[in-house]
């Protein structure tokens, strides 16, 4: 992470204060993203868990790579109300820096989205230097469909867009086809521990090719995925071939909502059905355990045409989000 040092000095807007976001912020933000979600999608899309999540990615130094920003409190002692907040993850090794922000819509057009961008821009090149020497350094923003100013904002600083993300969606009421059997493979409950390094082999192989992703040791993922507070093994599902780990899907659960997290599916095993067959199995079993609803996130670049997948179980797309781009070195 390299050394600690007191975060960029930018200053806010005028009667604005910012600071780094700490583990007592998570109602705080949790909140703010509520309000802003439904005035931007007229539905919440992120929750505590997500923000928690993302505070538990050991790639995430709080005390660095996020900023909070409040009105300064207009009477002695009382609690300033967050109004702005957004992070800076560095994966890759300082490589890939993403980008994340949102401002309270009471709060827009008043320079706030402009110092986050700054303070993003400033410490990302502070990153640039604990980067090997090899390779590119890059900034990327996200920005969610609707938010038309941001989108002008990034693009004028230099950013282009590299690449989209839906988010898609289908009701576990009725309409779930049972998977069709695959000759050779059995779909079954992950076993958390006997299962725990095949899957983890499963799923740097599944995604070595995809746009941004970055390879991980057994320590650190299992560190990471199989330690953070949203983790449910009942939750997981593989498909195997013999004794062969050839498929998995993630599940997690938010706010009484199940979210596909993750699925893949070795290279040499594409092509038969089993990315479809652990989907339909997960749905059935998630409606068996009272989830009305399932979500997911998919890159509409995936090369290996996981769109055309998820829509042929009925899945549909009901928001966009782009990811821009800026080379730092």
């Amino acid at each position: 992470m390299g050394s600690m040092k007191p975060q960029t000095a930018i200053a806010p807007p005028a009667g604005y204060g910012a600071r780094p976001a700490t583990r007592d912020d998570l109602m705080g933000v949790t909140e703010l993203f509520r309000q802003a979600d439904l005035v931007d999608w007229g539905a919440v899309d992120v929750t505590e868990v997500v923000i928690r999540q993302d505070w538990e990615d050991p790639n995430l130094d709080l005390a660095q790579d996020s900023w909070l920003v409040h009105q300064e409190a207009p009477v002695d002692g009382m609690e300033a109300i967050p109004v702005a907040y957004a992070t800076l993850l560095a994966i890759d090794t300082h490589r890939q820096l993403q980008g994340w922000g949102v401002v309270h819509p009471s709060h827009r057009g008043r320079g706030i989205g402009s110092f986050l961008l700054d303070v993003m821009e400033v410490r990302g090149m502070e990153h640039v230097p604990l980067a090997p020497p090899d390779g590119e350094v890059v900034l990327r923003p996200g920005v969610i469909g609707p938010d038309e100013p941001w989108h002008r904002l990034v693009e004028s600083r230099g950013f282009r867009p590299v690449r989209h993300f839906w988010h898609m969606e289908r009701d576990l009421v009725e309409d779930l086809a049972a998977p069709e059997g695959i000759p050779g493979i059995r779909i079954r409950t992950f076993a958390h521990g006997p299962d725990d390094r095949a899957v983890h082999a499963a799923a740097q192989e599944s995604f070595a090719d995809h746009w941004g992703f970055v390879q991980r040791g057994f320590d650190e993922w299992a560190a990471h995925r199989l330690k953070e507070s949203a983790f449910n093994p009942d939750l997981w599902f593989v498909a195997e071939e013999g004794s062969d780990v050839v498929g998995f899907l993630i599940g997690v659960e938010e706010d009484g909502k199940i979210w596909v997290a993750t699925l893949g599916v070795r290279a040499a095993w594409r092509k038969r059905g089993i990315g479809e067959a652990l989907l339909r199995h997960a749905f059935l079993e998630f409606r068996r355990r009272g989830y009305p609803e399932v979500a997911l996130s998919v890159d509409a670049g995936n090369e290996t045409g996981a769109t055309a997948l998820y829509e042929r179980v009925g899945m549909r797309a009901t928001r966009r989000y782009d990811i821009y781009e800026k080379r730092l070195r």
